[in-house]
C-alpha cells in the first residue's frame, strides 16, 4: 500500500513539475519533492526485507534482496538523467538490507554486504555513465535538429527559385 501511494506521488508530482516547465513557472519546489518521494520509495523498497526476512526460510530472503538489487538497478533506466535521484533511490533500496545485516546477522552477512555495495557502486556508476550518454545525445540531437532547420530553409529557397524559372520559363513560352 505504501509504495503504491508513493509511486502516485511520483506520477503526480512529475506531471505537475512539466506542466510548471511548460508554463514558466518555477520547477524546482516540484524537483525537491521528486527527489524526496523518490528517497523515500527507495526506503520503503528496502524496508522490504524487514517484512519478508524469515529465519527459517533463506531463500525467501535471498529472493528479496534479488529483487531489491534488481528494482535498483531498474532505477537506472528510469532516473539515469537525474543522478541525484538514482542515488537517493538507490541507496535507500540497498542500503537498508545493509542495515539489516547488521542487526540480523546470517551466515551469509560478508558477502551478501559486500554484493549490495557492489551493485549499489555499479548502479550509480551506470547511472552516470548513461546520464553522459543521454547528454551527448541530446547535444547530438541539437546539432541535428540547427542542420536539418538549414535544410529545410535551403529547400524552401530552391522550391522558391525553381518556381520562379518556371513562371518565366511558362512566360517566355506565351510571348
Amino acid at each position: 500500500g505504501l509504495i503504491n501511494l508513493l509511486e502516485l506521488l511520483i506520477i503526480v508530482i512529475a506531471y505537475r513539475s512539466r506542466r510548471a516547465l511548460a508554463s514558466d513557472e518555477d520547477e524546482r519546489p516540484w524537483t525537491r519533492w521528486v527527489m524526496l518521494v523518490l528517497a523515500l520509495a527507495g526506503l520503503v523498497w528496502g524496508a522490504s526485507i524487514w517484512n519478508f526476512a524469515d529465519d527459517r526460510n533463506f531463500v525467501l530472503y535471498l529472493f528479496n534482496l534479488t529483487v531489491l538489487a534488481c528494482v535498483a538497478i531498474i532505477g537506472i533506466v528510469l532516473m539515469s538523467p537525474f543522478r541525484i535521484n538514482l542515488v537517493l533511490f538507490s541507496s535507500g533500496t540497498l542500503l537498508v538490507p545493509l542495515l539489516h545485516l547488521a542487526f540480523v546477522p546470517n551466515p551469509m552477512t560478508t558477502p551478501i554486504s559486500i554484493g549490495l555495495l557492489i551493485v549499489l557502486l555499479l548502479t550509480i556508476q551506470y547511472g552516470s555513465v548513461a546520464e553522459k550518454q543521454l547528454v551527448e545525445l541530446q547535444s547530438q540531437y541539437s546539432t541535428l535538429q540547427g542542420q536539418l532547420a538549414q535544410l529545410r530553409s535551403h529547400g524552401e529557397q530552391a522550391q522558391r527559385t525553381v518556381q520562379a524559372l518556371q513562371q518565366r520559363m511558362a512566360q517566355a513560352q506565351g510571348q
